[in-house]
């Protein structure tokens, strides 16, 4: 055992910590392979729920990535996400909730109409060279 895998004992000998800088390497692992899991699985699927539900491509595909970004937070705290029991729901349900929330909370561009452009007048007389 590594003198990093232990802690002191209130008696003044020393405890297993049950895991070292290995361990939590490997639950960050297994965390971060979850969690591509369900991105790979869900993304399109989630836009896809969104658009039906009226939201233009680029808002379906905000709503899905500040989703997915919580669903990160989620899977990194500990417990947290399986305590979701049903995780395509979870992700449709805070997708919707991103996309329909008001939008002075969200910053959305602003379209400004341009005029077309205008192209030279064809030269009247020939150019001879």
């Amino acid at each position: 055992m590594r003198a990093d895998d232990q802690r002191p004992r209130a008696d003044g000998g020393v405890a297993p910590t049950g895991g070292g800088p290995a361990a939590g390497t490997a639950k960050m692992a297994a965390v971060r392979d979850r969690f591509f899991e369900v991105f790979d699985a869900e993304y399109v699927l989630v836009v896809r729920f969104l658009m039906r539900c009226g939201a233009s491509l680029h808002d379906a595909e905000d709503a899905a990535q500040e989703a997915f970004a919580d669903a990160w937070v989620q899977m990194g705290r500990d417990g947290k996400w399986a305590d979701v029991a049903e995780p395509r729901g979870w992700i449709r349900r805070v997708a919707l909730r991103k996309y329909q929330r008001p939008p002075g909370r969200r910053p959305r561009l602003q379209t400004v109409p341009v005029a077309p452009r205008r192209h030279p007048a064809p030269a009247r007389r020939a150019v001879r060279h």
